[in-house]
């Protein structure tokens, strides 16, 4: 196909303002979960793909990350590379499915309807696997709901799905929640002869990433993490999931254009956009619920950031359609887009405002000796060991002059003495740096 510049310009337009809304950020201080996930498993491919020893290791992440800071270093652009890689092919693909479903005002402002997600925009720039997640669920419905049926006699169509599968499951194995209500589609809406060009590479797709998380399995650590991690209840969870899309007048235009797109969308568009998303997202919340009763506990919001990009979509669908056929002001969608676009580029100014781990760093440089090693509570250790992780502030195998302990709302004093095994005849005097408790325990 002959390239396009006017075609083009679109989607190089929406990737420019995404980069430039987020750049800025990509050298914030690094986070918990993305320190831990450093350290713990992104040192080794085997590690990264066959230790599931925390909810913290998205595997085929980890695995990315690991390839990044091989080749570029470990500097916090690299650990954040796929993330950062994956939430601009999300934000270009759905462009790309809004434009093949409608036109390119339903691309563009799906898109922005995305890029306006601040739980999007967090895991943007944060190295965990959920913007990867976002990208392979966005191919995943495009495969599944979208593609003509006469794609699926190909055989690359079905080797496609049975990797994509696999990448899917061993990045989040919460992934299940997207491809059991879509194979559910599938029975409903989908001609019976084309079934089991879905369901063989799906089902061996998921069979063979499950082998990834044996360990897991094998030890109970499964039964264990739904338990420990999550909110407390389903009607909480949803509440929040449904604040971390937005503003007020966000959420209103997104559930606005949610009804819309079932009310205005062509009766073939509907089936292909709008029911199979409306089945994905029930089923979300019944399996919610389920898992409630079951354990007394659900998930994170950020555990259902594969339903972001499939909600924008069919928000961004709908409203185009009611537009295209209530109203005769072409701009319309176009003054939509620029509006939730200005609006990103003053919420996101607070994805790099100062954090409590630059408060302890700030307090450290000020307090702590050169030659003071650190031992740290729960969650600004894996940070703190980041930031000093050319310094060896945090080997206390070899007696340092002087050790620093400091206790969090996590991990108390005797929490950290028995994780570290201390020496029961150290003496450590109670202190205050800042705002924080300190023991400071000289080594004699």
């Amino acid at each position: 196909m002959k390239f396009s510049f006017k075609r083009s310009l679109p989607i190089v337009l929406i990737l420019n303002i995404t980069w430039g809304l987020f750049v800025s950020h990509l050298l914030r201080t690094i986070q918990y979960d993305e320190a831990y996930t450093y350290f713990n498993y992104a040192q080794s491919p085997l590690t990264a793909l066959f230790v599931y020893t925390a909810p913290n290791n998205h595997l085929l992440h980890s695995l990315l990350v690991w390839l990044s800071t091989m080749f570029i270093g470990d500097s916090l652009i690299a650990i954040r590379l796929p993330a950062l890689i994956s939430g601009l092919l999300t934000v270009a693909l759905l462009y790309r499915i809004g434009k093949q479903i409608f036109n390119v005002s339903s691309g563009l402002l799906a898109s922005s309807f995305l890029i306006v997600m601040p739980i999007f925009g967090e895991y943007f720039v944060n190295a965990r696997g959920y913007s990867l997640t976002a990208l392979l669920s966005l191919v995943f419905f495009w495969m599944v709901c979208v593609l003509p049926p006469y794609k699926l006699l190909s055989r690359n169509y079905e080797k496609s799905l049975f990797f994509l599968t696999i990448m899917m499951v061993i990045t989040l194995p919460t992934m299940v929640l997207l491809i059991l209500p879509l194979m559910l589609f599938i029975l409903l809406f989908r001609e019976k002869h084309f079934w089991k060009n879905y369901f063989l590479p799906i089902t061996f797709g998921t069979v063979t990433a499950t082998l990834f998380y044996i360990q897991a399995l094998a030890s109970g650590n499964f039964s264990s993490f739904s338990s420990q991690f999550g909110y407390e209840n389903p009607f909480e969870l949803w509440l929040a999931f449904l604040q971390s899309l937005g503003a007020s007048w966000i959420i209103g235009l997104i559930v606005i254009g949610l009804f819309l797109s079932l009310r205005f969308l062509p009766v073939v568009k509907r089936n292909v956009v709008a029911l199979p998303v409306a089945v994905t997202v029930a089923t979300a919340i019944a399996l919610s619920f389920l898992q409630y009763w079951l354990t007394d506990s659900v998930l994170f919001p950020r555990n259902y950031v594969y339903l972001l990009p499939l909600i924008a979509l069919v928000a961004a669908t709908g409203w185009v359609s009611f537009i295209n056929r209530t109203l005769s002001i072409e701009s319309a969608p176009y003054a939509l887009i620029v509006s939730l676009l200005i609006f990103a580029s003053i919420q996101y100014q607070s994805l790099s405002n100062v954090s409590q781990v630059d408060m302890l760093e700030q307090t450290l440089q000020e307090y702590a000796n050169e030659q003071d090693q650190f031992v740290i509570g729960c969650c600004l250790d894996f940070p703190i060991y980041y930031q000093y992780r050319d310094q060896q502030k945090f080997t206390i195998e070899n007696p340092p002059e002087r050790l620093v302990i400091i206790p969090t709302r996590y991990d108390d004093i005797d929490t950290l003495w028995e994780s570290y095994n201390l020496n029961d005849n150290l003496v450590c005097v109670k202190t205050t740096w800042a705002d924080y408790e300190v023991f400071i325990c000289p080594f004699q």
